[in-house]
């Protein structure tokens, strides 16, 4: 009886403590809403647009009147004096905070308790704090977030002075939720950074940021909490995939690309800021372990290499990157004193401010001076290497003090206010900084207009033109490692109706190329797709990092093997760092190193509709040996690499099949000299009544699908010079631009076919169609009106070569291509499409009447 008896009490107790709890935080969440709601009910009017005749201002102070900070019209400079003499410390010390702030589900502001420590809810954040400064980890949906912004703005609007809010970002159009990277529904899907360093083309970076710069600015982020131009010279190091790669060379080069991409020649209303990192350089961490966790804090320069990687930043520095982000690690024994970069006054100030003369804003990487935490409990310990016993203020003074300008993670004001309350830094010196923060925000022009357009935001972000352009970098990012041969030659690129066996692959697109098997014994052949290895460690943080070995555990390898040995088996890796595979590589009949792509961009190199041209960014060691012997800092250094860097294969000849199938042809009809030759890609491939519409004289057809004027120039021999064509007609231009070539690149390798058929077959005549306006490729009219305007004047300078347009006659009245003209896949053209080119043809070139 006893024992019931005190269980029964003990159950009421524990009732009692849980009802307490639910009411204690139901009390807490109450007083936090009502906070907010009285913070919200205290601010001012919005800001009226006042003016007279032309010129309207934005009265932000809502004094009536025109301040100097107000006038579009001043000089920056005149802008942020007049602005500055208005602010309290409190308010310049706001612009030094830069932490995370969340959103609702629907896009709409959060107040009350969020479950942060401390508890940094919107309304807190902005009226309270002063901060004006926020970035974003997980969002909804691309018009969701515009809407947010715009609340945001709203409430920023309505604080004394107006200061707009500033949206900042790490990378949102790869493919991983990984360390500081995060997705955006609706966002184009690109690479990951690391596939850029695979593709190695510094125009085609430009372009990524130009769409990702013009998608960010559609939602209202302002701010790119990247490039992340580290070295990737220690093959551990769990943020790789965030790099160019390890050549120092390449990522200056692209670096310089992706700066100008986001931010322009200078920084407008349209640009995003880049704030680059991680200086002087984050790759060469000690056994590769990364500096958000104490463990890996040290960066060693066993090659005495410190030098080698500053050189990306240098390049940055060349084209005006706005910002500037350090690292957290400790460059061990390369500066007066072993502290972590933030607080480094040899590397801040002697390095960055006074070599490179650097006067944009510096911001420090999250974290370094207080804790982060969820619902009291800590997950993040705050990154104070080598500053541990000095007090939070002393930190924040130190920093300040060393050239620091913004702290990450940052939403407590009090240890920077008291810095200045305590003595330890001058208000000249958060001035300075204030100064810096806020020229940002007039050249962004967020004064003039920060809010977005959010029924405009489904025609900048995510549009087919964009999505096009990003399965593109997806499949140029592709490296193909190794092809073996078969009975058939190189396994790779498959062909026929296969029984494929896959891991890890949609079978529904898999599909769509052959048959899928769910079982082995069935299988021609098995395609896996798998993550390269890792080691899994536990905390919340640590599992969006993904380090420690490199191979894969050894019931996975046994696996991997046991079915290479079962059937030929082509491997995909998602090489977000290397992957120690010596024994694996040596059984798999084909290997793919991937970065950051979708199974559709896989399965077409696979199966041959796009030919692979990546090329390794970083080496892939042969052993973890080899691993463990390399110098941290120093690249390419590995012990007999299993691949090198730079190493890429491709297909010898992705058209061999249907060279082949022509040289049947001419064995069996024997080799006709002086015909009329057609070429080019599946436009005229696909031709295939051709020889029929015109009687007289014969034509051939040597068309071969997916070409591109630089494959006509490649092949001159096997297509055209063979035949000593009297009269060529050529169609082509379409897959040069829809592979990301300029319209100035593909006038210029046309220019060189030219070329080549004026020296070796000068009495031929030429015919070249200007491109088509396909439907399915019509988010590149642009670029098709400006390469048809550079064929045409091309053309019309050359007396014996002929341009016909079949552009124009495709349009319907709107400007449209004509939808009946085309296929299902709205790319290829039906017989009414090809009757248009022969009236086209009928119309300029007398031999082709019938």
């Amino acid at each position: 009886m006893k024992v019931k008896k005190f269980i029964k009490y003990l159950l009421f107790s524990i009732g009692i403590v849980i009802l307490l709890v639910i009411a204690s935080v139901g009390i807490m969440i109450g007083w936090f809403e009502y906070r907010d709601n009285q913070l919200l009910n205290s601010l001012g009017p919005k800001a009226m647009v006042l003016g007279e005749g032309d010129f309207k201002f934005r009265d932000l102070n809502k004094n009536g009147k025109l301040d100097i900070y107000e006038d579009s019209r001043q000089p920056v400079s005149a802008r942020i004096d007049d602005l500055i003499k208005q602010m309290t410390l409190a308010e310049k010390v706001g612009l030094m905070l830069h932490y995370p702030q969340g959103i609702g589900d629907n896009g709409e502001v959060l107040s009350g308790y969020i479950g942060l420590n401390p508890p940094p809810s919107t309304p807190n954040a902005i009226i309270n704090n002063h901060a004006n400064h926020f970035n974003i980890f997980f969002t909804p949906k691309a018009d969701q977030l515009a809407k947010w912004h715009n609340e945001m703005q709203f409430i920023a609007e309505r604080t004394r002075l107006g200061i707009p809010i500033t949206i900042s970002s790490d990378p949102r159009h790869g493919h991983s939720d990984m360390a500081a990277t995060f997705r955006t529904e609706g966002f184009s899907a690109w690479c990951e950074p690391i596939g850029f360093g695979a593709i190695q083309d510094s125009s085609f970076v430009g372009q990524f940021g130009r769409i990702a710069r013009k998608e960010y600015r559609a939602v209202g982020i302002h701010t790119a909490l990247h490039p992340q131009i580290d070295l990737a010279t220690e093959p551990r190091w769990g943020r790789i995939f965030g790099t160019f790669g390890e050549d120092a060379t390449l990522t200056s080069k692209l670096a310089q690309a992706y700066i100008l991409g986001f931010q322009g020649d200078s920084l407008t209303s349209e640009s995003v800021s880049c704030m680059t990192k991680h200086f002087p350089g984050g790759g060469p961490q000690k056994d590769g372990w990364d500096a958000h966790f104490r463990y890996g804090k040290d960066q060693v320069y066993p090659g005495n290499n410190f030098n080698h990687h500053l050189l990306p930043f240098e390049a940055a520095f060349e084209v005006n990157t706005a910002q500037i982000m350090p690292y957290y690690g400790v460059p061990l024994d390369q500066t007066s004193e072993n502290v972590a970069f933030a607080y480094n006054k040899d590397v801040i100030q002697g390095l960055l401010r006074e070599k490179y003369g650097f006067d944009g804003v510096v911001c420090s990487d999250w974290g370094v001076l207080e804790p982060f935490g969820v619902f009291g409990f800590t997950i993040m310990d705050s990154r104070d290497y080598g500053v541990e016993s000095l007090s939070i203020t002393e930190r924040a003074a130190k920093a300040i003090n060393v050239g620091i300008d913004q702290f990450g993670q940052q939403s407590d004001p009090e240890p920077l206010l008291n810095t200045v309350e305590s003595g330890l830094v001058s208000e000249q010196r958060i001035n300075q900084s204030a100064k810096r923060i806020l020229k940002l925000k007039f050249q962004l022009g967020l004064f003039d207009n920060p809010y977005v357009d959010v029924n405009e935001v489904r025609n900048s972000v995510g549009i087919p033109e964009h999505m096009e352009l990003g399965l593109l970098a997806q499949r140029k990012s592709i490296v193909l490692l190794k092809n073996s041969e078969s009975s058939n030659g190189a396994t790779l690129p498959l062909s026929g109706n296969l029984r494929i066996y896959s891991e890890n692959i949609d079978i529904d697109i898999l599909n769509d190329y052959s048959s899928p098997v769910d079982i082995l014994d069935s299988a021609d052949i098995a395609i896996l797709k798998l993550n390269a290895p890792f080691e899994e460690r536990g905390g919340f943080l640590e599992s969006f990092f993904h380090q420690g070995r490199l191979s894969y555990e050894e019931n996975e390898k046994h696996r991997i093997l046991s079915i290479a040995n079962q059937k030929p088996t082509i491997l995909s890796i998602h090489m977000e760092r290397p992957a120690v595979i010596p024994e694996i590589n040596s059984k798999v009949a084909g290997l793919l190193a991937t970065f950051g792509c979708e199974d559709e961009a896989i399965l077409d190199v696979i199966f041959g509709r796009f030919v692979p041209e990546g090329k390794l960014p970083f080496e892939i060691p042969s052993s973890l040996s080899a691993v463990e012997s390399q110098l941290e800092d120093v690249p390419y250094d590995s012990d007999d690499p299993l691949y090198p860097f730079g190493f890429g294969l491709s297909y010898k000849n992705p058209w061999i099949a249907e060279f082949n199938s022509f040289d049947e042809l001419d064995r069996e009809n024997g080799l006709v000299i002086g015909t009329i030759l057609f070429t080019g890609s599946s436009s005229i491939r696909l031709w295939e009544n051709l020889g029929q519409t015109f009687n007289n004289p014969i034509i051939l057809n040597r068309g071969f699908g997916g070409s591109e004027y630089s494959d006509l120039v490649k092949y001159y021999d096997l297509i055209i010079l063979k035949y000593q064509p009297s009269k060529i007609v050529f169609y082509s231009g379409d897959n040069d631009l829809y592979r990301g070539k300029d319209p100035d690149a593909v006038i210029k390798d046309f220019m060189e076919l030219h070329r080549k058929i004026k020296e070796t077959l000068p009495d031929t005549e030429v015919i070249v169609l200007n491109v088509k306006p396909s439907i399915s490729r019509w988010h590149l009219k642009d670029a098709i009106i400006e390469l048809n305007r550079k064929l045409s004047r091309y053309a019309a300078s050359q007396k014996e070569l002929t341009l016909i347009d079949v552009f124009n006659p495709m349009l319907d009245e709107e400007g449209s291509p004509i939808a009946d003209l085309f296929l299902e896949d709205g790319l290829h053209m039906n017989e009414k499409g090809y009757q248009i080119w022969i009236e086209e043809l009928r119309s300029q070139v007398e031999w082709l009447r019938e």
